[in-house]
């Protein structure tokens, strides 16, 4: 009797570890907007509007097909890359699809939240500093 209740324990604690160890469930994101594009070609000069269409596209319709679409602002910019690299083989993105998602999601996840949840930027709302990342608010 002691030993299966000990089992199920193990059993029940390590399912409460893995579904903690996964990020949550994030929100289908919204329109590709002009401050998206411009966000993007901060970082790459040569994003498009259609490049970040492409990679939207792409990332709702492959993620979506295994799992619910992840949080993107509960990963950090450093972790996307090797997230890709171990999900691009597996949702069957080329290296220039591969590459087109990354644009995109590293674009999006450092929108202002406002912007972030509408697909659009508001003026005269202050982002919450929280959901920013430490590179563009410095500590």
């Amino acid at each position: 009797m002691f030993t299966s209740r000990l089992s199920w324990l193990v059993i029940v604690g390590c399912i409460g570890i893995g579904c903690a160890a996964y990020p949550k469930a994030g929100t289908v994101p919204g329109p590709v907007s002009p401050a998206l594009v411009q966000q993007a070609q901060t970082r790459w000069p040569e994003a498009t509007e259609q490049s970040l269409v492409q990679g939207r596209d792409l990332f709702v319709e492959r993620c979506q097909r295994c799992h619910k679409l992840p949080d993107r602002r509960a990963i950090s910019d450093e972790r996307w890359p090797k997230i890709l690299e171990v999900m691009a083989p597996r949702a069957k993105l080329d290296a220039n699809q591969h590459r087109l998602v990354l644009e995109f999601i590293l674009a999006e996840r450092n929108q202002p939240a406002v912007a972030f949840a509408t697909g659009r930027v508001m003026k005269n709302v202050a982002p919450d500093p929280s959901t920013l990342s430490a590179h563009i608010l410095p500590p």
